[in-house]
């Protein structure tokens, strides 16, 4: 089983207000004063969706016999995703490629054709993903080459670390202003700092 681990970072600015007349040190905004703290938000996911590219090729001298077959492993591996309920958006095909092939020794001449097609497939979960490559072999591919993996549901992962981020913020801000003897008002500006993973 394939194991790994993303990080989403996400530092934000936060400027944090209170309404005594008390002069703090910081930035002013109308007549209350400010103070700036940075909070970061820190989740962890891990990769769900698998790519792959699996490539449907025939070699010989007739092109034509070559490409019906080709094309019709392509249409197989289509069917195959349908019956997997993989979107069609995480399916693409390319088109046809057909090249000579040749000998080099002991002179050069043609030996025939090369026709392939490659199809790239992504698909959500281990369990499909095991159950593609069975397919895909039992079609006929012999060439499939994994192509990377991501987490499916990202943007769920960012709002998470915003969140986190956030929350942060406000308790660093809290611990800065019980230590000067001042109350924490309401956030007058929150600045996104950025992502990693």
């Amino acid at each position: 089983m394939i194991r790994a681990a993303s990080l989403l970072a996400l530092s934000l600015l936060l400027m944090a207000c209170d309404h005594s007349s008390v002069q703090w040190v910081g930035h002013h905004y109308g007549e209350q004063d400010s103070i700036t703290v940075t909070g970061t938000g820190e989740v962890h996911g891990e990769p769900d969706r698998f790519s792959l590219r699996a490539v449907a090729q025939r070699e010989g001298h007739d092109v034509t016999a070559m490409q019906r077959a080709v094309d019709q492993q392509i249409v197989s591996a289509i069917d195959l995703t349908r019956h997997l309920s993989i979107p069609a958006a995480q399916v693409r095909a390319t088109s046809l490629s057909v090249q000579p092939q040749w000998q080099w020794q002991p002179e050069r001449r043609m030996t025939g054709y090369l026709v392939s097609r490659d199809i790239h497939i992504s698909v959500d979960g281990m369990d499909n993903w095991a159950r593609l490559l069975e397919g895909l072999t039992d079609i006929g591919f012999r060439e499939i080459q994994p192509a990377g993996s991501t987490i499916s549901d990202i943007e769920s992962l960012e709002q998470q670390a915003l969140e986190a981020a956030v929350a942060d913020a406000r308790r660093r801000a809290t611990i800065l202003a019980n230590a000067a003897g001042r109350t924490l008002g309401a956030a007058l500006v929150i600045n996104e700092g950025g992502v990693s993973e």
